[in-house]
């Protein structure tokens, strides 16, 4: 017995993506959620981003004068997400204050910056300073998602970035990331 498909190939192809689809959404969401070692923030991560040690930090961040307490990233480590609770005092109401230094003070020292966004933002039912941009690093430019908000008077920091040619990739694990974002303030 012969059987002959009359279906048109577009219509084939439909047929396809429509079996295919969710199996593609089901896997592309498939996350893990972080909590940080305070647990003052959480947020879902792709699967196979692992935590950094604290050699990996500094390894990272060798020039910073104060680097992210914890980071997780992708198994190359050319995408992760940075978090930090730093001393400097920051009070909500001085956001928008800060997002205008942040701005200024990055315009000045930051190589070969792009700004792609600067704004105030609302996430996780409070306000957050979120400034996205690129920039020349020592061996790969970089796509930054920064986000600086106040917690009990302090300024916490997330840093979602990625080397420019991973960003496209890895783009909506990002932005799934930041949209997951809970901040625990009990």
């Amino acid at each position: 017995m012969t059987t002959h498909c009359n279906a048109h190939p577009s219509t084939m192809l439909n047929r396809l993506i429509a079996l295919l689809l969710p199996l593609c959404l089901a896997l592309a969401a498939h996350a893990a959620e972080v909590v940080t070692p305070d647990s003052i923030v959480s947020f879902t991560v792709p699967d196979e981003f692992t935590t950094f040690s604290s050699d990996e930090i500094k390894q990272k961040w060798p020039t910073s004068a104060s680097p992210p307490s914890f980071a997780v990233g992708n198994p190359k480590r050319s995408t992760s997400i940075a978090y930090d609770l730093k001393a400097n005092p920051l009070r909500a109401e001085n956001l928008d204050q800060a997002l205008k230094a942040f701005e200024a003070v990055f315009s000045r020292i930051v190589p070969g910056i792009v700004w792609k966004r600067r704004e105030m933002v609302e996430l996780a039912g409070r306000k957050w300073v979120m400034m996205e941009l690129t920039s020349n690093a020592i061996d790969s430019d970089i796509y930054n998602i920064m986000l600086i908000t106040s917690f009990r008077g302090r300024m916490l920091t997330l840093n979602f970035n990625s080397t420019k040619r991973d960003f496209e990739q890895m783009e909506p694990a990002l932005r799934r990331s930041v949209a997951s974002l809970k901040v625990n303030d009990g």
